[in-house]
């Protein structure tokens, strides 16, 4: 089997061992390997070509080796055709999506360094988050929408747990979202707010705005009832979804959300980026509860 296969290389077996294992196994599951599988891109389109970006680009620079261990071309294949697929379909037919949260993304990492005067200063949990969100919508566009919105449940609690370390008067508190969401209400949120809008925002039990969203993206990232990737495409996969790449939007935009409100703890008072504003617009439009409290927390 090739399960067995992979584990035994993993475990520490050559490269050698690993291709001769792989090479016996049974694998071309989801090769579309003839002509008339596949349809070319026009010439001219930026996303043709595949590069590697030159060692100047990174920090410990150096030479790129010459390949020595070349993946097999149908296991190649089986990765990345139908994922393939999905990007060049999702930024050829919705790519405006795929532009509106990038330039989210980037309103996130403007908004944080321009409240500092070094980038050093920065808490660490700002780079983390924007990571998350990095992953999240490159697993999206490619049609692995569940785990896209597992990456939002990691840089909501990211920034849940730096908030409570803020405001906490002991050691850290670790990475329980509870206690975590707890010292952040109590003690990070404007004192302009009554208890109640407290809790309406970060209270600790359903109906309250954050520990509900939790609750949704925690349950895409245990492949819950009705969230696994077969339900949410419909179909084995990946594919693209239209329904689905729109609840990732709307999960997105509500996470990033609660993720300004945390900044606000950082940063009182702090602006926030335009494109922001215009999303919050968007989403108060589609009524929705908390939106009132959380820019009266993010002064937008």
């Amino acid at each position: 089997m090739l399960v067995v296969a992979v584990k035994t290389a993993v475990m520490g077996s050559s490269p050698a061992a690993w291709g001769a294992r792989a090479a016996s196994a049974s694998h071309s599951v989801l090769s579309m390997s003839r002509a008339e599988d596949r349809v070319s891109l026009p010439a001219g389109d930026f996303r043709l070509e595949r590069q590697y970006l030159a060692s100047h680009i990174f920090a410990l620079g150096g030479d790129i080796p010459d390949p020595d261990n070349v993946v097999d071309e149908e296991a190649w294949r089986d990765l990345v055709d139908l994922p393939t697929d999905v990007l060049l379909r999702t930024t050829s037919y919705v790519g405006g999506v795929v532009d509106h949260l990038r330039d989210l993304v980037s309103c996130w990492h403007e908004d944080g360094f321009s409240q500092v005067a070094s980038p050093d200063l920065l808490p660490m949990a700002f780079l983390d988050v924007q990571e998350e969100l990095n992953a999240g919508i490159f697993n999206s566009i490619h049609g692995y929408y569940r785990t896209g919105i597992s990456c939002l449940r990691v840089a909501a609690e990211d920034m849940v747990a730096a908030a409570a370390g803020l405001h906490s008067e002991s050691e850290p508190l670790g990475s329980k979202w509870g206690t975590n969401l707890k010292v952040a209400r109590d003690k990070g949120l404007s004192a302009d707010l009554t208890r109640g809008e407290r809790i309406k925002l970060l209270g600790g039990a359903r109906g309250s705005w954050a520990f509900d969203l939790h609750e949704t993206l925690s349950r895409h990232t245990h492949g819950a009832g009705g969230a696994t990737n077969g339900e949410l495409w419909k179909s084995n996969g990946p594919v693209l979804s239209r329904e689905t790449l729109q609840l990732f939007v709307s999960l997105f935009e509500e996470t990033l959300m609660l993720l300004y409100v945390l900044r606000s703890m950082f940063f009182p008072g702090a602006s926030v980026s335009d494109y922001v504003v215009e999303t919050l617009d968007a989403i108060e439009q589609d009524g929705h509860a908390a939106i009132e409290l959380a820019r009266k927390v993010i002064g937008a």
